[in-house]
């Protein structure tokens, strides 16, 4: 009704964003290897807001990997718009193994992963 966008579209900026950080790396939101699936299900989401975006901006997301741990990955989204700063944002996802029985289970970023994660 006011012309802007909804806070959550942020949100939905920022994880495209990693989506795509993450292929232009090598990488993908799920991946396989010799012991299964592995996925990124995230455990922090935050964004500052500091201007609204309207309906008809192009919104542009810089990714940067913020921190690397041994089991999760934070990023830090920068959003702008025409070179004035939207808003920042950060998610921290956890590197987890995935079982169609079980609960996802955290563990180590394997090392392929991590090198390509480290270049970026």
């Amino acid at each position: 009704m006011a012309g802007i966008m909804h806070f959550t579209g942020f949100f939905r900026f920022m994880e495209a964003a990693e989506h795509a950080f993450l292929r232009q790396h090598g990488l993908n939101i799920f991946l396989s290897d010799e012991q299964g699936e592995i996925s990124w299900p995230r455990v922090s989401a935050s964004c500052d807001f500091r201007a609204p975006a309207r309906f008809s901006d192009e919104v542009v997301v810089q990714v940067e990997l913020e921190r690397l741990g041994e089991k999760s990955a934070t990023f830090r989204f920068l959003l702008s718009c025409d070179g004035k700063r939207l808003g920042e944002g950060h998610m921290t996802s956890v590197c987890c193994r995935i079982k169609s029985d079980a609960p996802p289970e955290a563990i180590a970023i394997p090392e392929a992963i991590r090198a390509k994660l480290v270049s970026a």
